[in-house]
């Protein structure tokens, strides 16, 4: 079975054209979100109220692994109203700390499938640095400044708005987390 996986090292290639990692960080002309130094042990939503309500966002993390085996970002999730913890429809971008990869898990992807994409990537004392970035058709997800990245193809349902930042199986530090919408340009000052 073939896996549509683009998995480049050093640079990346998308759309034909290198895209540097610092490249993709939007200037000041969207609205964002930034918290820096705590600690997860759990699934955190992300989301909220009018900003970040569409899937077309950026998410910048510097994580450190304090004794977690899994951790990253779940996008595109759509929960059942009348029981919440139970998820229809998520697209999960993490780290596995024992097999030392990268991955995506579309299992409950709006395009499921059984296989996930995955990449190897070992740890930088610990941390590791991600980059997702969500739009309404695709997500790319990058590690430590390019060294690896992969890419899928996505079609979420309307409803499947909602993200999160997870960890499984204890503690995780985010030393810095920060998100921008790309559907919210900045509030002009001169308004």
């Amino acid at each position: 079975m073939k896996i549509l996986a683009i998995l480049l090292l050093i640079h990346c290639s998308v759309l034909g054209q290198n895209i540097a990692f610092d490249s993709l960080i939007p200037k000041q002309t969207y609205r964002y979100f930034e918290k820096k130094d705590f600690v997860i042990s759990k699934e955190v939503p992300l989301n909220g109220s009018e900003l970040f309500s569409k899937n077309n966002y950026l998410i910048e993390a510097e994580l450190l692994c304090k004794s977690a085996r899994n951790f990253g970002f779940k996008v595109t999730q759509l929960k059942d109203k009348n029981q919440p913890k139970k998820v229809l429809e998520e697209l999960v971008l993490g780290y596995n700390v024992h097999q030392k990869h990268l991955y995506i898990d579309r299992i409950k992807s709006s395009k499921p499938s059984v296989k996930d994409l995955i990449a190897p990537l070992k740890l930088v004392n610990k941390r590791v640095k991600m980059q997702v970035i969500v739009s309404k058709d695709y997500v790319r997800f990058f590690a430590n400044n390019n060294e690896v990245m992969l890419a899928d193809s996505i079609a979420p349902s309307s409803e499947a708005v909602m993200f999160s930042i997870f960890t499984k199986h204890r503690k995780v530090k985010v030393e810095s987390l920060k998100i921008w919408d790309l559907e919210q340009p900045a509030l002009n000052k001169n308004d």
